[in-house]
């Protein structure tokens, strides 16, 4: 695996493997923080993911609450792959 520039995320092409934020278990990840993962499969193949902790920020003002975290799913590496889902 490699790091991909600054923030967190891998570059990988294991068969399996886990994926966590920063300080993951210890503390709260760092504020402002972007991460990207790569996995890529050889044709044909397909990656399941599976979350087994997931946690997102939500900051509140008055009644209004907003997330301030997101996760979405790419079929591909770059901005003209398919999009999966937020």
């Amino acid at each position: 695996m490699t790091l991909i520039g600054q923030g967190c995320g891998m570059r990988t092409n294991n068969q399996s493997g886990t994926i966590t934020s920063p300080r993951f278990g210890k503390h709260p990840y760092p504020s402002g923080i972007s991460c990207e993962w790569v996995i890529t499969r050889p044709t044909g193949e397909y990656v399941r993911l599976t979350f087994s902790n997931f946690g997102m920020e939500f900051k509140c003002w008055n009644a209004d609450c907003k997330c301030l975290d997101k996760l979405e799913i790419w079929d591909g590496p770059n901005n003209n792959a398919t999009y999966v889902g937020r």
